[in-house]
């Protein structure tokens, strides 16, 4: 079993394009058994300071060479249509630089590998719950203040704060955000319809999601014929943030503490009681998987608590029936809204051979400019950090879910990030001890039976290790 039902997931659209904007493709090859966080602890990066930015940003006319860029795979034909549309406009702006992308649905693995090895990408996206952590914790990655800072094309005051503060550590920027994963919930109009209920809206609290799931679940003897809510296990970490409640203290990055994951408080034990509720008593989902009879895109079940993915729903769903979206219910309605949140941020490594290139890369995906193109020929698909995108006629206009596009900037400005145990401890280059976990989501044990050994063996790991508490 895993530390925690959330370990190894993945939080993007899965990528499976293989194709680059050139002919050519870097090759990186891996030696097999490599354990990430062990090579990054030995490794000679762990040493390397950032080397200086240019004194001015260079013209994109005088910007020459290869670029080398790692990211996941395109999951759909039709991301990889937009993708290539993407590239098709960074060429027109930079005829002159060649990009080889290396897409792969091992980058989690891939990338720490490579920068162990001394042959990082020049760019690539770092996960704030998982890459970043890891590397930037270790100094694989350079500042990017100073190029931040001469950009005539982006601005430290375009970024929602929440983002900025996501991507940097100790007072420096180490990625510029380039996407926000709000949390949210997304909800079949047609069959809230059907039961003549409202449908979700800021106001609601769990007390009031809980309701709704239970009058919009519906049974045929023991099997699913409507779910009621669909979410994935990993959802607890979420519902808990919602009530401004950590799994995780300490870590990598946090070192003004001792490092411990909180099963055992009685706060973490409530919200994994919530979810089995769920699962167990009321059966008003299933377990998501390969198994499941009812889901989201096929208009069985009713709603589905996850992370932004507009565009995977669009294409899935079509025109089958209406669906909106709104941000996750509140923790609770006396105090202000708390609405977890991913993301991603573009980073430079310290042993990029071509940097500025990484820059000019970097400048233009998050460039306003080109995003409202995108938007303009696409619909607002997702979530970005900017305010000039966010809150444009644009972005505002489009014809995607949500309706009401507010909603996601007010998550923004009520945005708060919560390490995950699994991930904080593999970027220390602790390996996870074996929990049980799994009894809660087989309705085997109950999280009181469950929750409290595990964080014995967690923490008994990370003090064994000099970084746990006493």
């Amino acid at each position: 079993m895993m530390l925690a039902p959330f370990g190894n997931r993945r939080r993007h659209t899965s990528l499976n394009l293989r194709t680059s904007a050139q002919p050519t493709r870097r090759r990186m090859m891996l030696g097999a058994g490599l354990a990430i966080a062990g090579v990054l602890g030995s490794s000679p990066l762990a040493a390397c300071t950032a080397p200086g930015s240019p004194a001015q940003p260079p013209q994109p006319s005088k910007l020459s060479g290869t670029l080398h860029y790692m990211d996941w795979e395109l999951g759909t034909a039709a991301a990889q249509e937009r993708w290539k549309k993407v590239l098709e406009r960074f060429h027109d702006k930079y005829p002159n630089i060649t990009v080889e992308e290396d897409r792969t649905n091992l980058f989690y693995e891939k990338l720490p590998a490579v920068v162990a090895a001394g042959t990082p990408p020049d760019t690539a996206n770092l996960r704030r719950q998982a890459e970043f952590p890891a590397l930037v914790g270790k100094n694989t990655v350079r500042p990017i203040d100073t190029y931040l800072a001469k950009s005539t094309i982006l601005k430290r005051g375009d970024f929602y704060d929440k983002t900025l503060a996501m991507n940097s550590w100790q007072g420096k920027l180490y990625a510029l955000p380039t996407s926000a994963g709000l949390y949210v919930l997304y909800y079949n109009k047609n069959l809230f319809q059907e039961r003549g209920l409202k449908v979700p809206d800021l106001t609601w609290d769990y007390d009031d999601f809980d309701a709704a799931a239970v009058k919009l679940t519906k049974h045929v003897g023991s099997d699913f014929q409507q779910a009621g809510v669909q979410m994935p296990s990993w959802w607890i970490i979420h519902y808990l943030g919602n009530h401004d409640v950590g799994i995780w203290q300490g870590g990598l990055l946090d070192k003004s503490t001792c490092s411990r994951v909180n099963y055992d408080k009685p706060e973490v034990i409530a919200g994994y009681e919530w979810y089995q509720k769920h699962l167990c008593q009321l059966k008003t989902m299933e377990p998501m998987g390969d198994a499941s009879r009812t889901g989201f895109e096929q208009g069985t079940a009713a709603m589905r608590l996850s992370y932004i993915q507009i565009n995977t729903f669009q294409d899935k769903i079509g025109d089958q029936f209406p669906w909106d979206v709104t941000l996750a219910p509140l923790g609770d309605k006396k105090k202000p809204r708390v609405q977890t949140i991913i993301g991603s941020g573009a980073a430079i490594f310290n042993e990029s051979k071509s940097p500025d290139l990484a820059w000019a890369w970097i400048e233009f995906m998050n460039d306003p400019q080109s995003i409202l193109e995108q938007i303009r020929l696409e619909g607002a698909s997702n979530v970005w950090p900017s305010k000039k995108v966010m809150e444009s006629k644009e972005y505002q206009s489009s014809k995607l879910p949500p309706g009401d596009k507010s909603v996601f900037i007010k998550g923004l400005e009520a945005a708060k990030f919560f390490p995950e145990a699994s991930w904080e401890m593999r970027a220390m280059g602790i390996q996870p001890p074996d929990t049980n976990l799994g009894k809660i989501f087989d309705c085997t044990g109950t999280p009181r039976e469950v929750l409290s050994p595990a964080a014995n063996a967690i923490n008994g790991t990370l003090r064994q290790a000099g970084v746990g508490c006493s």
